[in-house]
C-alpha cells in the first residue's frame, strides 16, 4: 500500500495543475498563530511549547491513519494516505517551475527571471542579475527538492501519513523565522528530520550521476555550519553538482539552460532509485 500510495501520489502531482494554489497551508499558520499567543510564558516558549503545538494535529492524523489501517478500512486508508502525500508534497510543482524559468530565460526583462527565480528563492532582491538568478534556480532543484519531495516521501514511507504530516508542519515552521528557544528548537527539529533524508538523496544523485565526483564533493563539505540543516544544504548542492561532473562557474555562464534541465534530470533519475529501493523493502518486509 505504500509504495502504491507514493507512486500514485507522485503521479497527481506530477499531472494535477490546480494543486499549488491549494497547497497553501494558511490554515496552518493560522492555527500556529493562534497556539503561539498563548505559548509565549515560560515553560511553552520551547521544547515543550513546540510538542503542544503539533500534537493536537499529529494526533488527529495519527488516530485516522490507525482507524483506517487493515480489514475493510484498507482502501480508505490507501485513499486517505493519497490525500496527504499528494497534500504535503511541493508545495509547488518542482518540474513546472524549473520550466517556467528555463522559458523565459532568454527573456529581454529581467525581472521575468526574477518573478520566477522568487519561487525557488523568495529572498531574491530588485537588483539581482541573471547570473544571481541561475544559481537560485540550481540551488532550488538541487537542494529545494529535498524539501519539496525526497524527504515528504521518506517519512511517508517510515511513517505513513503521520510522518509526512510531522515532516511538513515541522518545514513550514522553520520557514517562519522566530526568535528564542522556539525558535532555535524548530529549527534543530527541522533538521533533524531532514539529516538522513538528505544524505540518502547524495546517495541518490551519486548512483545517478558521476558518483566519483559526487562522492568527493560530498567529502569536501566543511564540518561545524551552523545548523544541522545549513550542512545538509551544503551536502546536497555540493554532491548535486558533482554527480551533474559541473563545472559551476563555466556552465553557469555558457550552458546555464541545460545545465538546469540536466539538475533536474538528476533529480527524477534520483527519485527512481529511492522508489525502487522502498519497492524492495516492502518486498522484503522492512516497510509496510
Amino acid at each position: 500500500m505504500t509504495l502504491i500510495a507514493i507512486l500514485i501520489g507522485i503521479a497527481i502531482d506530477r499531472f494535477s495543475q490546480s494543486l499549488p494554489a491549494l497547497r497553501h497551508y494558511r490554515f496552518f499558520h493560522a492555527y500556529v498563530d493562534w497556539m503561539r499567543a498563548r505559548l509565549q510564558e515560560a515553560p511553552w516558549n520551547g521544547g515543550p511549547g513546540l510538542l503542544v503545538l503539533l500534537l493536537p494535529p499529529l494526533l488527529l492524523v495519527a488516530l485516522l491513519q490507525s482507524l483506517l489501517s487493515g480489514g475493510l478500512w484498507s482502501l480508505f486508508g490507501l485513499l486517505f494516505g493519497i490525500a496527504v502525500l499528494v497534500f504535503t508534497l511541493g508545495p509547488r510543482d518542482l518540474p513546472q517551475d524549473v520550466d517556467d524559468y528555463c522559458a523565459v530565460h532568454g527573456d529581454e526583462e529581467d525581472e521575468a527571471r526574477r518573478a520566477v527565480a522568487r519561487e525557488f528563492a523568495p529572498e531574491l532582491t530588485e537588483d539581482a542579475d541573471t547570473r544571481r538568478c541561475d544559481e537560485a534556480v540550481l540551488h532550488g532543484i538541487l537542494v529545494g527538492a529535498h524539501d519539496r519531495w525526497f524527504a515528504v516521501i521518506f517519512w511517508f514511507a517510515l511513517l505513513g501519513p503521520l510522518g509526512a504530516v510531522l515532516f511538513r508542519a515541522v518545514e513550514q515552521l522553520a520557514r517562519r523565522p522566530e526568535a528564542g528557544e522556539f525558535g532555535g528548537m524548530v529549527q534543530q527539529l527541522y533538521g533533524v528530520l531532514g539529516w538522513l533524508p538528505a544524505r540518502l538523496m547524495v546517495v541518490a544523485y551519486a548512483l545517478s550521476g558521476h558518483f566519483e565526483q559526487a562522492v568527493q564533493a560530498w567529502r569536501g563539505v566543511p564540518s561545524g555550519m551552523a545548523s544541522i540543516a545549513a550542512q545538509s544544504q551544503a551536502v546536497l548542492l555540493a554532491a548535486g553538482e558533482g554527480a551533474l561532473c559541473a563545472q559551476r562557474e563555466e556552465c553557469l555562464e555558457t550552458e546555464p539552460v541545460s545545465l538546469l534541465r540536466a539538475a533536474m534530470g538528476l533529480v527524477w533519475r534520483s527519485l527512481l532509485i529511492w522508489l525502487a529501493v522502498i519497492a524492495v523493502m516492502i518486498l522484503a518486509g522492512w516497510l509496510s
